[in-house]
């Protein structure tokens, strides 16, 4: 059972934290390391060696971390993992998402499945290019009508 607790300014977060979901005031900054939470709302984040399910933030600093989604004003990502990260800025050092979406995306090498942004910059890596996707769309549209054929002859009980 999870446990909703706000944060007043100054308050210190003792373990076991992977059950709580924690919101802060606005204005607070919040410094979390080595905690897994289900969600966290604050200002500011600044997280190391932690797990989040869900953040949200005006400003994102997270190093060594994994986030399952993130919604920021501005993202800074240092050896971490997103699973959908949404910035107005990311600034991102080796860093694997599934999908990032950004006004603004400065990367050094990041492996993403998408990049959808105006302006990118620095080295992204699509984790399957034109080539591998162009082949696995036309292998399931190939099983597919094989299937539909197997299933039409097929004697039906």
């Amino acid at each position: 059972m999870a446990t909703t607790r706000t944060l007043d300014p100054g308050t210190t977060v003792v373990a076991p934290a992977e059950s709580y979901r924690l919101t802060a005031p606005p204005g607070t900054s919040i410094d979390l390391t080595d905690v897994a939470l289900q969600s966290l709302e604050a200002s500011v984040a600044n997280l190391t060696r932690t797990a989040v399910a869900r953040l949200s933030a005006r400003r994102v600093s997270l190093r060594f971390s994994a986030v399952g989604a993130t919604a920021a004003r501005s993202l800074e990502a240092t050896w971490t993992s997103i699973g959908a990260a949404f910035a107005a800025k990311v600034d991102a050092k080796t860093v694997i998402t599934q999908w990032m979406v950004g006004g603004v995306v400065n990367a050094n090498t990041v492996y993403a499945v998408a990049v959808v942004s105006p302006r990118v910059t620095g080295n992204v890596r699509a984790i399957v290019g034109f080539w591998g996707a162009l082949g696995l769309g036309i292998g399931i549209g190939t099983m597919s009508i094989i299937a539909r054929w197997v299933r039409i002859g097929s004697p039906r009980a």
